[in-house]
């Protein structure tokens, strides 16, 4: 018997799959190079130099920028040249199972008999008719962007009809009406673009922006411009006096904006001017409180683009201060989702610098809204807004930072509130002690040890200032970790460095006797090394515990 081992479509299947894996390797590597330029790229913007509002941002590095671009082609190329290769593989493994059916066919069978086939036989033919064809079985194929298929859109290479004796594939099916759009460099469809176009939906769909007269002023009110499904009182827009704040559009420049809360809310009466806002930042610095007593509304695309207009023609006409007094109040007063919008809008056509602006405004409001606003921008494409704010976020108290941890934990975003708990390890003494004993406060015991093996790892002169500043707990904790974590000689310089403190010796050396056997023996000859005892200091007997 012979067996068919090999030929021009096995051939070509093993090509197309060496070939295909080293394109693969290779757009690999090339992504990776992209993101490190990318990163390159964005590191010149220094966090601590964030761009000044109205002002235009430090310009990249051209030779960077001009790498970025060759290593997005080059990727983008080996892309479309996979996808071509995964083509002509899956029709080339289609030809050669089609020929092992063709070679494993039984012969006809005599006339006036129907031979039964073997219960082996798991390709024969189906005795139903004579003239059915050879099919291969219905294979699953890949579906998905990088295969020509999205969710819902169904397989991009679908199987061969069974009552098509030509054998040629079936046209692929048109995608649902409401399966999502492909997205992605290959497809250029940026997320940015997505919030711009559905604010500019919204913004077709509502009334055109209300005028300054007093008939346009009474449609703001209650004409026909408001949508049925919102409430009267919900928009900026309508919610304040003319003159006063966010409500009216030919504010004058010399006027500082007020908090922006409307004469109805749960203040009372209208509320006074604010300069610069700080009335509102005031307000949403407590722990937990936000800038309106009702949280932020959401708002109608109009409005975005109406405020998103405002801010610029302010900007334009020299109320630099104002404009920018008002994108810090909006900052508090929206939701994350709008606040992409927004940012969209301005990074598109409003002053230079309002974007980031706008994301860093948001640090001063309540965790919860700084951690979703944090995952909107990121949602939404905007690399710089949502850096920008997440360097803000650097700088909060350490009050308000188990709060903060909690909230981005809820979010979703844990690892940047443990890279936020690494940036903190690097602060002054009496910094880290507060931190430590606020995140103990509050129950976060796991970040306050995170905390302090961060801090183990700095110079043995710092380490010993946090010892000294830290609760007796605290500094128990921190000694802990630096006998673990650090050589035998360190310990014996970290030891000299505390001599003077009677409870942060003993400390060391009960931390040093729990250590392994050859651990323990070799801090120990460092201490007698350095002339240090190694027997803790006569003590109360509540306060002394044996070695071993």
């Amino acid at each position: 018997m012979t067996v068919r081992n090999s030929g021009p479509d096995s051939v070509d299947v093993q090509m197309l799959r060496a070939e295909l894996d080293e394109l693969l390797r290779a757009r690999q590597f090339a992504a990776q190079r992209e993101r490190r330029l990318a990163e390159a790229v964005r590191a010149g913007h220094e966090p601590d130099h964030a761009p000044a509002y109205g002002r235009p941002p430090q310009q990249p590095d051209p030779e960077l920028v001009r790498q970025l671009a060759q290593a997005q082609t080059l990727r983008e190329g080996l892309g479309a040249r996979c996808l071509e290769l995964s083509d002509r593989l899956l029709a080339a493994e289609d030809r050669q199972l089609a020929g092992r059916l063709a070679d494993r066919s039984a012969p006809s069978p005599a006339p006036g008999r129907s031979p039964e086939p073997s219960a082996q036989d798991f390709w024969a033919p189906s005795p139903a008719g004579p003239a059915s064809p050879l099919v291969p079985p219905q294979r699953s194929f890949p579906t998905g962007a990088r295969f020509g298929g999205g969710p819902g859109s169904g397989s991009a290479h679908e199987p061969t009809d069974p009552t098509d004796p030509t054998g040629t594939t079936a046209a692929p099916t048109v995608p649902a009406t409401g399966a999502p759009p492909l997205r992605g460099a290959r497809f250029r469809v940026g997320r940015p673009l997505r919030a711009a176009r559905r604010n500019e939906e919204h913004a077709n769909a509502a009334q055109p922006r209300p005028g300054t007269g007093e008939h346009d002023t009474a449609t703001r009110n209650g004409g026909p411009a408001i949508r049925a499904e919102e409430p009267t009182g919900t928009s900026w827009a309508r919610a304040s006096a003319p003159n006063e704040g966010l409500g009216d559009a030919r504010a004058d420049s010399t006027v500082r904006p007020n908090a922006g809360r409307n004469a109805t809310g749960n203040s009372g009466a209208g509320t006074a001017p604010s300069s610069n806002s700080t009335a509102f930042r005031d307000s949403a610095a407590g722990p937990g409180a936000t800038a309106p007593e009702d949280g932020p509304r959401a708002r109608t695309g109009a409005e975005l683009v109406a405020l998103a207009q405002r801010i610029t023609d302010l900007h334009r006409q020299g109320a630099v201060h104002e404009s920018a007094a008002i994108v810090a109040q909006v900052a508090l007063m929206i939701t994350p989702s709008d606040l992409a919008g927004l940012a969209t809008l301005l990074r598109a056509q409003g002053p230079a610098g309002s974007s980031t602006y706008l994301a860093r405004s948001v640090a001063s409001g309540s965790p919860e809204h700084a951690a979703a606003a944090l995952a909107e921008l990121r949602q939404e494409g905007l690399v710089d807004e949502a850096a920008d704010l997440f360097h803000t976020l650097w700088s909060v108290s350490a009050q308000a930072l188990p709060a903060l941890l909690a909230a981005l934990e809820q979010s979703g975003q844990s690892a940047d509130g443990q890279t936020l708990l690494w940036e903190r390890a690097s602060a002054p003494a009496g910094e880290l002690a507060e931190l430590t004993g606020h995140l103990r406060a509050s129950g976060r015991s796991d970040d306050a040890r995170h905390l302090l093996r961060q801090a183990a790892g700095r110079p043995l002169k710092e380490v010993a200032a946090i010892a000294t500043a830290l609760d007796e707990e605290s500094a128990t904790a921190l000694i802990g970790e630096l006998v673990r974590l650090r050589s035998a000689s360190d310990v014996g310089q970290f030891a000299a460095a505390i001599r003077g403190s009677a409870e942060l010796y003993d400390a060391l050396l009960f931390a040093a006797d729990d250590l392994e056997e050859s651990r323990a023996r070799s801090a120990f000859a460092a201490l007698r090394t350095a002339g240090l005892p190694t027997e803790p200091a006569p003590r109360s007997r509540s306060k002394s515990r044996p070695r071993r």
